[in-house]
């Protein structure tokens, strides 16, 4: 970058943070809270184990769970009573098995009111035997009653704490951490087709869950809260969070034109100040409704929970907040279109969820705060590139820090789906993705990162292989060396570029060059496909500068800029070849009036790209160019005495 837009751009960035700095507190919120968000949902796995689909619980689906559960807030318990109807999908299936920890004990199993043999067989594998072997495709039933204190997995699986003095309990179950409070089939290959969740707590408490509140009926000193929620759901988006909740309701209009609900439970304290916080995310669900397709849920409403951790949780239908700053607010929602309609189907692509919420957070700038967009891809761009290595596709799911890379999984899952937008252009973009959320294989199931790929490559005609390749399985992103001439033809710019990681990787990414001068600016685009590539840009007014992705598309760092100044030796040989005729048919003659030994061609479309090269060593001859399409063209000679730049219609 010149040293003038390098100086620029300093001065807009201090500015901007300047900017941040003198905000109400909500704005300056904004920034930190983001990045408490993503530090803290590090956090939050880093105790929890590696995960693998239990093999033993593969062999059925579950259609249908209703949990009964006795909760008390001041007191680290759960007692309970879950109902499974599943449907085998073997014959001959005589025992069923959960996933569930040891550290609870299950009173009774029963099937059609018989009771089961059941053990553990393993600590965190509850294995049930059934009085009949059923066959595949047979739907049938079983309820399990159990109680214990949940042995808490990670930063929240099933956490007692208190906010003012008063006692809140609540779950955080990603990804691991289901099994600790509740037995299910916890794996990301089968979804509960539909949920009831009915949570008995001491009178003054409320329940806040997946779904809509069916009925809260008080019952012998018992508050009971019944939860209702008929979409498919992965077994770690179950959340509920109990406390002396205050409720609001906004709502919002969604663009099949119905009116939904979205309802906040706040703690009484935080009331008033948070009214008018949780009403930003109208706004943004109204964006994301105009991008990608109205709410998945609408049926059932949007909710907002506060419980007792710094960051965010994704809970299906019932975000669970910490605080509720913008950003924040944001992702979470985000996170209901892709981690929840749509859920990675491995923890190698967990970039589906956490790339996806990271990039919607940052739309919800430009489309409604652009005066956020730029630092927010600053900030973002600077993260990825802060190293070079690792790769968006998580290599070691057996590292949750790993799983769960604040610069990897987040910041670069985010700024790669920048660059596939700037790629595929906005409309064959956001079609591609509109079509992911709506694929028939997909929705409201599992995907990987090929079915994001196939969805864009059909929505687009490209074949998006080679992006994949490099952003999605290779490591570090692309250095580039540049530097530009000017002479009264135009530009010509000279492009190295190399990798910022020791693979050496080459990045064939179509590069955005800004070239400024006497209040003139326009963007040129590099479609480099060699590691050192020259291009050429017929100009018409003189350039003061040039600037390497001005408007930060690509993961890069920019080494060098330079301006090379054009010779002038030998004035009198620099229109030394004379070619003819033009506009021509395909054959190109020339004749040389000079005798400074052989010239090197190059052949520039209107892109700037090399069409065409060669040397003439002759005096005279011809140049055999029929293959080239029509258009007009830009024939460049040089050598060590001499230069020319000519230009050629082909008809």
């Amino acid at each position: 970058m010149s040293a003038v837009v390098k100086f620029l751009s300093l001065i807009l960035y201090a500015l901007l943070s300047c900017t941040i700095q003198a905000q109400q507190n909500r704005e300056m919120q904004i920034c930190k809270d983001e990045m408490h968000l993503s530090c803290g949902e590090v956090q939050k796995h880093k105790l929890l184990h590696s995960f693998e689909a239990n093999p033993r619980t593969q062999n059925y689906d579950v259609i249908y769970q209703r949990l009964e559960l006795e909760m008390d807030p001041s007191v680290l318990y759960i007692k309970g009573k879950v109902t499974v109807h599943f449907i085998p999908r073997e014959d001959n299936f005589r025992k069923i098995y959960f996933d569930l920890s040891r550290a609870l004990s299950v009173i009774h199993a029963t099937r059609k009111a018989d009771s089961l043999s059941h053990y553990f067989e393993d600590s965190l594998t509850l294995a049930i035997e059934l009085n009949e072997s059923l066959k595949a495709g047979m739907a049938d039933s079983i309820s399990i009653e159990y109680e214990g204190v949940p042995q808490s997995e990670g930063f929240g699986s099933f956490v007692k704490s208190d906010h003012g003095g008063v006692p809140i309990l609540w779950t955080l179950s990603e990804p691991y951490g289901a099994r600790s409070w509740w037995p299910c089939k916890q794996d990301l290959t089968d979804k509960i087709d539909s949920l009831d969740v009915l949570v008995s707590c001491p009178a003054g408490f409320r329940t806040a869950s997946n779904g809509i509140l069916l009925s809260e009926t008080l019952q012998s000193g018992r508050n009971i809260c019944h939860w209702r929620h008929r979409y498919p759901i992965a077994a770690y988006l179950v959340g509920i969070a109990l406390t002396n909740y205050e409720t609001f309701t906004d709502s919002v209009i969604l663009e099949s034109g119905s009116k939904m609900a979205i309802v906040n439970y706040v703690y009484p304290e935080s009331l008033s100040a948070v009214r008018t916080q949780a009403f930003d995310v109208v706004e943004v669900m109204q964006l994301f409704n105009r991008l990608f397709g109205d709410y998945p849920f609408a049926r059932e409403q949007y909710g907002q929970a506060q419980f007792g951790w710094s960051g965010g949780i994704e809970h299906q239908t019932m975000s669970f907040v910490g605080a509720f700053p913008y950003e924040l607010l944001a992702h979470e929602l985000a996170h209901q279109w892709f981690g929840n309609r749509i859920t990675c189907g491995s923890w190698e692509d967990i970039w589906l969820n956490e790339g996806f919420a990271t990039y919607l957070s940052g739309l919800c700038y430009q489309y409604l705060r652009p005066e956020w967009w730029k630092l927010f891809l600053a900030q973002r761009m600077e993260r990825v590139t802060h190293e070079p290595g690792g790769t968006l596709k998580v290599d070691d799911t057996e590292s949750i820090s790993r799983i769960f890379n604040n610069r990897l999984s987040y910041a670069k899952g985010g700024m790669v789906l920048h660059m596939l937008r700037w790629i595929l252009g906005d409309t064959a973009f956001f079609n591609g993705i509109r079509s992911y959320l709506n694929d028939p294989q997909l929705q409201y199931g599992y995907a990987r990162t090929t079915d994001l790929q196939r969805n864009l490559e059909q929505a687009s005609g490209r074949s998006l292989s080679w992006f994949f390749e490099d952003w999605y399985e290779g490591e570090g992103y692309p250095v580039y060396d540049l530097s530009w001439s000017q002479d009264n033809k135009g530009v010509t710019i000279k492009l190295q570029q190399t990798s910022a990681h020791p693979s050496d990787r080459f990045f064939e990414i179509p590069l955005p060059l800004g070239i400024y001068g006497r209040g003139r600016d326009s963007i040129l685009v590099l479609d480099q496909n060699i590691r050192e590539q020259e291009f050429f840009f017929p100009l018409d007014w003189e350039v003061d500068s040039v600037a390497i992705d001005p408007d930060q598309w690509i993961i890069t760092k920019v080494n060098t800029i330079r301006k090379i100044p054009v010779s002038t030796s030998n004035p009198g040989k620099v229109n030394s070849c004379t070619f003819w005729p033009t506009p021509s048919q395909g054959i190109l003659h020339y004749a040389r009036q000079d005798d400074t030994g052989p010239v090197e061609i190059r052949l520039f479309n209107a892109m700037g790209t090399v069409v065409f090269s060669t040397w003439l060593y002759s005096e005279n001859g011809s140049l055999d160019l029929r293959d080239l399409p029509k258009g007009m063209y830009v024939l460049r000679g040089s050598n060590k005495e001499i230069r020319f730049a000519e230009k050629i219609v082909m008809q």
